[in-house]
């Protein structure tokens, strides 16, 4: 963005981040600036691609251990079906959090174990042919 310097000299100067809710892989930059006088100067919004995953990767939960919620962050390099699921330390499946089609980018996605028990818990995450498991513990 070329209007930094520029923004300097005005007395009143307003910049907004918006992400793109249909592209979670672009966001929209918008800026306006006034005057002295209250007049503006300079105003614009500007598209931008935000930086696509390297990996497909599922982070830690935060916070871990957790009660009764926590998020889940997961990274999708190629466009595709993804699933997060929670299964209990039996193996037994408890919730799916996430099943749609999606784009490449970072993703968040908040699991609310209140009606859990406490314990260890596991969070699978396919994407394509891809599978990765976290472990995940939920403390009452």
């Amino acid at each position: 963005m070329d209007f930094g310097s520029f923004a300097e000299s005005l007395e009143a100067k307003s910049m907004f981040i918006l992400p793109d809710i249909d592209d979670p892989t672009s966001m929209t930059v918008a800026h306006v600036f006034y005057n002295a006088d209250d007049n503006v100067v300079s105003s614009g919004t500007q598209k931008m691609n935000v930086l696509t995953p390297g990996e497909f990767k599922l982070y830690p939960n935060y916070p871990n251990p957790f009660n009764p919620v926590t998020f889940i962050r997961y990274a999708i390099r190629e466009a595709g079906l993804v699933t997060v699921e929670i299964y209990d330390i039996k193996g037994q499946f408890v919730e799916t959090l996430v099943q749609s089609e999606m784009e490449p980018g970072f993703y968040d996605v908040k699991w609310d174990a209140e009606h859990n028990a406490s314990g260890i818990y596991f969070c699978r995450m396919i994407a394509g042919q891809k599978t990765i498991t976290s472990k995940l513990l939920l403390v009452k």
